[in-house]
């Protein structure tokens, strides 16, 4: 009898861990591709279907099994917030030949990875922004995601772009001189005038490189206290301490104690501790019943998990298997 396993994909705005987990042997496989977010990708949903594809063809034939060894997976994959993308998607993993998955948003993985229970909130603060909950029934609801429609303040996308708004007041509108003018032409290397052409071709191009050093000089500026840069995270602290309240009351969590993790590129390697410094102020003066843990699991490791209560493991047994994967 050949080996089987479990499959978890965590897919986010700018790459895709994939961890393939033997259930006999207990070794796991991790691939990394490049983003699973139809809003990433230039052909949306239909280049989506090849990516899935492809994956799924190149971690089978990576470890010369059949679609068929793997009895059960988790997708999660950021940019999906509504049920027709549930339903467009589905059909897509279902296409490889994998039948028994369970599909969620990608922030769910984060609660399932780093809260012992299985129950929490998860705030991701990375490329964008997305806040969710999952309850000691197993009800589900998560906050944010759509950009502006969901009025997301948050992410590395709002940062810069708030960032460069801030000096365009500063150059054209007479506003408050800001440092974030200096450290965004030395991040563009460029002129100050210039910082608003260039950041737009940045975003135009999904320049990565060049997103991800503006990111870092919103930062180097608030570390020198600049008063704009400074009021730009707290702004966003607060944006997630609001929502964190409000999927606490929406779900009606039971438990005296809740964990919240937070995770994403922008609270882990944040060079500023500004923004989780202002949530972490919020929560202890307003006495709600949070403890914020550290995000010691990739989110990927949360997918995993999920995938072993869809293929039956126990509570001991999914809890055995996050603590083998904790050095992934």
């Amino acid at each position: 009898m050949s080996e089987k396993y479990i499959l978890g994909v965590d897919g986010g705005g700018t790459k895709t861990h994939c961890l393939l987990y033997g259930i006999e042997d207990s070794d796991s496989y991790l691939f990394t591709f490049p983003t699973s977010n139809h809003e990433s990708l230039r052909g949306g949903y239909t280049q989506l279907e090849k990516v899935i594809e492809e994956m799924v063809a190149i971690i089978c034939s990576g470890r010369s099994i059949d679609v068929s060894d793997i009895v059960a997976s988790c997708f999660n994959l950021s940019g999906i917030d509504f049920p027709y993308q549930h339903k467009l998607i589905s059909n897509m993993i279902e296409s490889t030949g994998l039948t028994n998955f369970v599909l969620e948003n990608d922030t769910y993985a984060g609660v399932k990875a780093n809260c012992d229970n299985g129950y929490g909130i998860a705030a991701v603060n990375g490329t964008g922004c997305n806040i969710a909950g999952i309850n000691e029934k197993g009800e589900s609801l998560q906050l944010g995601g759509l950009g502006d429609l969901s009025g997301d303040i948050g992410g590395a996308h709002f940062m810069i772009k708030a960032s460069v708004g801030a000096v365009y007041d500063y150059l054209y509108r007479d506003k408050e001189k800001t440092r974030l003018s200096k450290e965004l032409a030395k991040a563009l290397g460029t002129t100050e005038k210039l910082i608003p052409e260039r950041a737009f071709q940045a975003f135009e191009r999904a320049d990565e490189t060049a997103i991800r050093k503006m990111a870092i000089a919103v930062y180097a500026a608030a570390d020198c206290n600049d008063k704009k840069a400074l009021e730009i995270l707290e702004t966003i602290g607060d944006y997630y301490v609001e929502n964190i309240f409000a999927v606490y009351n929406k779900l009606g969590f039971t438990s005296k104690t809740v964990p919240v993790a937070l995770i994403g590129t922008q609270f882990i390697k944040g060079e500023n501790p500004a923004i989780i410094n202002r949530i972490r102020s919020r929560i202890e003066g307003e006495g709600k019943p949070f403890k914020i843990v550290p995000s010691t699991s990739k989110p990927v490791v949360g997918s995993v998990l999920w995938a072993a209560e869809l293929a039956g493991f126990s509570s001991a047994e999914c809890y055995r298997i996050k603590m083998g994967l904790l050095d992934i």
